[in-house]
């Protein structure tokens, strides 16, 4: 045995010597005759995404950029290939090219890796990917974007993690141009911690987030999505069968509307499940279950534990807008409870189905205005007081901007009167549901603690090792002992600099570039642990 230990270590060590770090500086004697190692850079980013294999990594150094990118090869599950910009990495694509493409573009490839550049001025897609899996996109800025910002299609195991979309959808609808981060068909996916905001030129661009056609098992969480003229976050089917989505713990304000699941060319969406989201001063609604042009079924739909305030005043219309509705007959098993629905403009919840099979109990109701034209309804076991919240103005003493805090004091008619079956098992801050035997209405819980206290992994069970730590160059290696689902990298006033999502590298590099203290925070299943590590001077 101890004989086949030794084997199987030294050959992981002969595979990892294979990896290579390459550079990317033009302005410091780049060229692409060089070998790209250290001293000596190559000078754009192509040669590089032309030359990398798996295992290798990529430090792109700060400058501008005026090139279209598009990756020539695939990493492996436990040797990804790596492209990382240090400091301020602005690429902007060269004059107008064609619709439909990319300026980092990843065709018919796997295990990839995306962080830190800033895209503008892409006269289509920002990151366009296709037919591709185990592609990571996290910490990267798009602006400007004639198209999405993100757009991925036909893949799987795509994860879009940390980055910030705004003014996504300059081109006009006529060529299709209107969405913020596009998913289309794809499965096993994730899109979290991204802000997407600002519409493009375009009157009618700006949908936030697409998860669409026929997409599949799917994450959709902590984005902050807000000030764009058309929706938040759209699910929609189009004419093929999209099922398994999770939608929560995001925030959706000051867009046209909040969530909306549809059925527009007749498919079919099963199993969504909406919960713990915030949904705030959105012109229409908070929540729709559409009946959009085909209308086709929708089934197995849960709206649960959410907090929609606010909602239906930007449309000039006093006989419309609100909080939740269902619009279509279409529908059957929608379960809509435990959330606090308060003052919003015609209606709170309101129930169009006219469906048995459509279940309205235990929310938290302030501003029923019982209006015969719009189905509003109270639902069984109705809590009706107002939900007290924390600080509806926030501290700019404005309504509608992030800090608005809808989190309830401790009088809340909202603890305690939710019902637990069903109900999701943590809130919008990730503490644990219920806290006290009794889950409560909305999107927070009341006197919980956060899940990651569960359990604290002493050191003897480590799930990594960091070197050199301290670092003089800021270059870390982070080897994974045990199987990670998440990485983060936070500085000391606990803002999340970088994202790793699902590492599955044995070794992975990661690059800081000031000198200072880090925290690094593993997550593997319900552990957590943290690290602390320096860049020195």
């Amino acid at each position: 045995m101890r004989t086949r230990f030794l084997v199987l270590l030294y050959c992981a060590t002969c595979f990892y010597t294979k990896a290579f770090i390459y550079y990317v500086d033009p302005n410091n004697g780049g060229s692409n005759s060089n070998s790209g190692l250290i001293g000596s850079p190559w000078a754009t980013i192509q040669k590089a995404a032309s030359t990398a294999q798996a295992g290798d990594t990529v430090y792109v150094q700060t400058g501008t950029y005026a090139e279209k990118v598009a990756f020539n090869h695939s990493g492996t599950e436990d040797a990804l290939i790596t492209f990382i910009g240090v400091g301020s990495v602005v690429v902007q694509e060269p004059a107008n090219t064609t619709v439909w493409s990319g300026t980092f573009t990843v065709t018919n490839k796997s295990y990839i890796r995306i962080q830190h550049f800033n895209i503008q001025n892409a006269y289509w897609f920002g990151i366009y990917v296709e037919s591709s899996d185990h592609i990571y996109v996290e910490n990267n800025s798009t602006y400007n974007t004639g198209a999405s910002g993100i757009s991925v299609w036909h893949s799987s195991h795509v994860y879009a993690a940390h980055n910030t979309v705004r003014k996504a959808c300059y081109q006009s609808l006529s060529t299709g141009s209107q969405e913020c981060i596009t998913f289309s068909g794809v499965s096993d996916f994730e899109i979290h911690h991204n802000e997407i905001y600002e519409s493009g030129g375009s009157t009618n661009g700006g949908e936030g987030i697409d998860a669409k056609e026929d997409c599949a098992n799917g994450k959709i969480y902590n984005n902050m999505v807000h000030d764009l003229i058309r929706l938040g976050i759209y699910i929609d089917c189009w004419n093929k069968t999209l099922h398994d989505i999770d939608i929560y713990n995001n925030k959706v304000f000051q867009c046209k509307e909040g969530i909306v699941i549809s059925s527009e060319d007749g498919g079919t969406v099963s199993d969504v499940r909406v919960f713990n989201n915030i949904l705030y001063s959105n012109a229409h609604f908070g929540i729709t279950v559409a009946d959009y042009v085909l209308n086709g079924p929708r089934k197995n739909i849960s709206i649960m534990n959410n907090t929609i305030y606010n909602n239906g005043f930007g449309d000039a219309n006093t006989g419309w807008g609100g909080g939740i509705i269902i619009l279509t007959a279409n529908v059957s098993d929608v379960a809509v409870f435990n959330n606090i629905v308060s003052e919003n403009d015609a209606m709170q919840i309101s129930d169009k189905s006219g469906r048995a099979t459509v279940s309205v109990t235990n929310n938290l109701i302030y501003g029923y205005r019982g209006h015969n034209w719009t189905n509003e309804v109270k639902g069984t076991n109705a809590v009706e007081s107002n939900p007290l919240f924390r600080d509806v103005n926030g501290a700019d003493n404005i309504s509608g901007n992030a800090d608005d805090d809808l989190n309830v004091t401790s009088e809340s008619a909202a603890i305690n009167h939710g019902i637990n079956t069903n109900a999701p098992s943590f809130d919008f801050n990730y503490y644990q549901r219920p806290a006290e035997n009794v889950a409560d209405i909305g999107a927070y819980e009341s006197n919980s603690i956060p899940l990651t206290n569960k359990k604290i992994s002493p050191a003897a069970e480590q799930l990594i090792q960091v070197y050199p730590n301290p670092s003089n160059t800021g270059i870390f290696n982070v080897k994974c002992i045990k199987p990670v689902d998440r990485m983060e990298i936070a500085d000391m006033t606990g803002t999340i600099i970088q994202c790793f999502t699902s590492p599955n590298e044995t070794i992975l590099h990661v690059a800081l570039l000031k000198p200072g203290m880090y925290l690094m925070r593993v997550y593997s299943q319900d552990i957590c642990q943290v690290y602390k590590i320096i860049k020195s001077d």
